[in-house]
């Protein structure tokens, strides 16, 4: 999903599974990933992973909390 501002983000319906939350700065809006450039001096898009792996269990509902201030 993307988003332009803070919000809440719900998942709903997924299955039971072991889950890892990644986000992605898009610094320049393109909606990808850009891996920079070594020789012009451009670093990758910044790339954050939520710190546990979240154990989605059938039936429960989990509420994690995933503070992206900078």
């Amino acid at each position: 999903r993307y988003l332009e501002k803070p919000q809440e983000v719900s998942f709903l319906n997924i299955d039971p599974e072991k889950y890892l939350i990644r986000v992605i700065y898009d610094e320049n809006k393109n909606r990808i990933w850009d891996t920079g450039n070594f020789l012009k001096h451009i670093n990758p898009e910044e790339v954050i992973y939520f710190k546990n792996e979240l154990d989605v269990r059938a039936n429960w509902e989990i509420t994690e909390v995933f503070d992206l201030a900078k």
